[in-house]
């Protein structure tokens, strides 16, 4: 009997020095008998800040392709491509001579109108002193009145043509609608350009600048859960540059 205790005593032991040995190990050394650095820190409670990013694209705010509303022939391109132009710069002249011509003729043609009018006009006077004198019937009276209608619908007619021509002439010279960079011509020196249809160039006001990002549903939705307005959130939102460096 004592010699079985004993055996179990004895095996005890060994097995509590094996375990003991261990975990002594254990706590100075990691797998493979490495050394392992600890670290400790303390938790703190506070609000962490969410963050999200998107990919937006930049979109000037006034961007436009700029067309001849006349058609004819590229005789000038007047602005560096790539540069800044100004409103109201020229910026290409079309072939002016058609419209020149136009122009000159329909001035010519008022210049005739007018002077019809005034010669039916003093006419028409005189045929209403001859009518009250009983020189004339009143036949000849309406006849030299009509005469007038007549020539002073010319005259505005007149008038409207040669206005149209002096647009058609104007707009041979194109000129841009507002101030921005252009890109590059899309027509060269001697290219027949249509009216409406012909694009020209290009031209980009990046004063105020859009930036067109997409965002999910559930995104959207929590942007608007809570009580403060999505504009007021709106302005958290920041636009990182390529660099690193926030847009201004």
């Amino acid at each position: 009997m004592k010699k079985v205790q004993s055996r179990i005593t004895l095996t005890s032991l060994i097995i509590l020095s094996f375990l003991l040995v261990s975990c002594g190990t254990n706590k100075k050394r990691g797998m493979y008998g490495r050394m392992v650095t600890v670290v400790v820190t303390t938790a703190e409670d506070k609000v962490a800040p969410i963050q999200d990013q998107y990919s937006a694209t930049l979109v000037a705010n006034r961007q436009i392709t700029m067309k001849s509303e006349v058609s004819g022939r590229v005789e000038g391109i007047l602005f560096k491509e790539g540069g800044h132009v100004k409103k109201g710069q020229p910026l290409y002249t079309i072939n002016k001579s058609l419209y020149q011509a136009a122009y000159d003729q329909a001035k010519a043609q008022l210049n005739i109108a007018k002077t019809n009018y005034a010669t039916d006009t003093t006419d028409a006077r005189r045929y209403k002193n001859l009518w009250a004198h009983n020189a004339v019937d009143k036949i000849q009276l309406d006849h030299a009145i009509a005469k007038v209608n007549v020539a002073k619908a010319s005259v505005i007619a007149a008038q409207a043509n040669l206005e149209s021509a002096k647009t058609n002439l104007d707009h041979a010279t194109v000129r841009a609608p507002f101030s921005g960079f252009t890109d590059v011509s899309k027509v060269r020196l001697g290219d027949v350009v249509v009216a409406y249809q012909t694009p020209l160039v290009t031209i980009v006001d990046n004063s105020n600048m859009n930036a067109d990002f997409f965002i999910t549903e559930n995104d959207y939705l929590q942007l608007g859960s809570s009580d403060k307005s999505i504009k007021e959130k709106l302005s958290h939102f920041r636009l990182v540059l390529p660099n690193g460096k926030l847009y201004p």
